[in-house]
């Protein structure tokens, strides 16, 4: 059962007691004290980059007048009518979001709108709205398959691409292991169905989409879907993770790509992820201004997928030395991928790091990034009527028609690398937290030329398997990622506590038909024992996954204890179910369950070592020179 997640609660709920006063600005305008610093000093600044019409595009989180049950008006041009309920006042506001995914409202507003709202007691809180761009370098010359049903070991030795050599994956493809059962959401322009990802390639709408069709007009998401799971049928391209299944996410809109474009994707994700077995989330693409990751509300919601479980891979961007200073590449619990130059050759002694790839340290004082993988002469999978198609040189497409491959270069091809490798690592081991997904990758990296950062060694991953250390020790959360002292009284007014309540009580419910359930399987003599053992057993996994949703939702009103002790209860009905369904002859139901105890105690030891953290610090992120226009989706690299 998909479930959403209250987005809203947890970035806003610290932002009440987090900033007080108000801010004068120079030009008359007075902003209140929910207005993000950034977002006023931009707007004071002499400097300030805006479109040419003196719009800014901001997130408002706002209470039942922006976002209720009615919601804003659709986006378009002119005047839009006013919203239901408190917020009537706004009419002549350019809601650019109809139906908000994220617990926000995406807005084109003036500055002189931003004053206004910043005074309506519905609003609470106003932040910029970021244009992201895809890290393609620029302008240089279904349902998961079970493992059961995979196909037999694939074979590496008819690759004409360089990249899964390098990176090591036919060892691991010898042996079975293609990442199928898991996975990945590519949040990206979305992905133009064809035979490379057969029946494994399921598209996305968003509801925050404007009407444009999910296939991939730009073609950078098909290129960067090839290189997580592509498989050409002659044999020739393919991806790091052929047996895959991709969630293409796409967030390409008619007026560009926005941060709240992508946090609608990472939702979605957060919502879905259970249910279809996502394990990993690949970003190639960046933030457009700097910014410090503790304020940087793309982070936050990064953040609150790596605390769900969920491995997060981003690309470093394609700026050069001590350039790290973009969300999402500045965020240091997830994985950031930089780009190494192969020299087009097989062998690694001669790679050195691609002297467009961005690496150093971000404004927060973390070392980005973590691990690197070529990123120079890609080839993978291309649309023929796509953007980056059309706009190929000469020599730099491969194939024709539908069959189309495209040579191409930046970190946006080097980060699915990971991301591929992170589902071939889940395959085998589907507990494995992110934190320890990533420290295997980063201690079992490989020495590369010109960097700080290794790289991807999947033949060194397999030994690292069975006795994972833990990465990100020591680090604090993103401030919007941490509920505040109003947590409990914001999530009342929103309804998220009822929710919990009522998912508690359908646990306990649950958990009653299962005990009485199994005591008729206890007294049940017989041949018909093997039926009343499966009926037992069914009982406890409903009530394991009825506590495991309240767990979630306690973990995301800000409640690590109360998380601990429904997963806790989760783990202990999982155990049970397990031993019912070895006794009703079921193994592979045994054997998912005793996973499924093993991931859920994971979590309680997790929730229960949750950290706590001072109240947030609201330090203005150097928002000058911000570029408000459209993201450049069509860039790409040609050298």
């Amino acid at each position: 059962m998909r479930r959403s997640s209250p987005f809203l609660a947890i970035l806003v709920a610290g932002l009440a007691v987090a900033v007080s006063g108000s801010a004068d600005a120079s030009n008359g305008y007075s902003f209140g004290s929910n207005v993000d610093p950034s977002l006023v000093s931009t707007i004071n600044s002499a400097q300030s980059s805006t479109s040419s019409n003196g719009n800014y595009h901001v997130l408002v989180f706002g209470g039942p007048g922006l976002t209720g049950p009615a919601g804003p008006p659709g986006p378009g041009p002119g005047p839009a009518p006013a919203p239901a309920g408190p917020g009537a006042a706004f009419a002549g506001f350019h809601w650019r979001d109809n139906d908000s995914n994220v617990g926000a409202v995406s807005a084109t507003l003036t500055a002189s709108q931003i004053s206004q709202l910043s005074t309506n007691p519905t609003v609470q809180y106003l932040a910029p709205d970021l244009p992201m761009a895809p890290t393609a370098l620029p302008g240089a010359p279904g349902q998961p398959v079970s493992r059961a049903a995979a196909s037999a070991p694939l074979s590496g030795s008819q690759l004409a691409s360089l990249y899964p050599q390098i990176d090591g994956a036919p060892a691991l493809w010898s042996n079975g292991d293609t990442g199928t059962g898991v996975g990945v959401a590519v949040i990206d322009s979305g992905v133009t169905p064809r035979a490379d990802f057969g029946s494994r390639l399921v598209q996305v709408e968003l509801p925050t989409q404007d009407g444009n069709s999910v296939t991939d007009n730009v073609g950078h998401g098909s290129a960067v879907a090839g290189v997580v799971a592509g498989q050409s049928p002659d044999g020739r391209y393919i991806g790091v993770a052929p047996g895959a299944t991709l969630y293409a996410i796409d967030v390409a809109r008619a007026d560009g790509v926005y941060t709240s474009d992508v946090i609608a994707g990472l939702n979605w994700v957060l919502q879905n992820a259970k249910a279809d077995s996502i394990g990993v989330v690949n970003l190639s693409l960046s933030q457009t201004v700097p910014s410090s990751y503790y304020t940087n509300t793309l982070d936050a919601a990064i953040d609150l997928l790596w605390k769900q479980g969920i491995t997060v891979v981003v690309s470093s961007g394609n700026f050069g030395p001590n350039s790290e200073e973009f969300a999402p590449a500045n965020d240091p619990w997830a994985i950031t991928v930089g780009a190494s130059d192969s020299h087009d050759t097989a062998q690694t002694s001669d790679d050195t790091l691609a002297d467009f790839s961005s690496y150093g340290t971000t404004p927060d004082g973390f070392s980005k990034p973590e691990i690197v993988a070529p990123g120079r002469h890609i080839v993978t999978t291309i649309p023929a009527d796509s953007s980056i198609a059309k706009s190929a040189p000469a020599g730099y497409l491969v194939g024709s028609g539908e069959d189309n491959y495209v040579r191409i270069s930046g970190t946006s091809f080097s980060s699915p690398q990971v991301a591929g490798a992170v589902a071939l690592m889940l395959e085998q081991r589907p507990n494995l937290s992110p934190d320890q997904i990533k420290w295997i990758l980063t201690n079992t990296e490989t020495p590369l030329a010109g960097s700080n950062a290794g790289s991807l060694n999947l033949s060194g991953v397999a030994s690292a398997l069975a006795h994972p250390g833990t990465a990100n020790s020591g680090y604090r959360w993103s401030n919007w990622a941490h509920p505040g002292a109003n947590t409990t009284a914001f999530l009342t007014a929103l309804g998220v506590k009822l929710q919990i309540q009522q998912d508690e009580l359908n646990a306990t419910t649950k958990d009653i038909l299962a005990k009485a359930s199994c005591l008729v399987a206890g007294l049940t003599p017989g041949s018909r024992s093997s039926s009343a053992d499966a009926a037992c057993a069914q009982h406890l996994d409903d009530a394991a996954a009825a506590w495991d949703r309240a767990a979630g939702d306690w973990g995301t009103s800000g409640k690590p204890a109360n998380a601990s002790t429904d997963e806790k209860n989760a783990a202990g009905d999982w155990q049970t179910a397990a031993a019912d369904w070895r006794k009703a002859g079921n193994s592979a139901r045994s054997t998912a369950d005793a996973a499924s105890q093993a991931a859920a105690w994971d979590q309680a030891a997790a929730w229960d070592h949750a950290a706590t953290w001072d109240a947030a610090t609201w330090d203005a992120a150097a928002w000058d020179e911000a570029a408000w226009d459209a993201a450049a989706w069509d860039a790409a690299a040609w050298d």
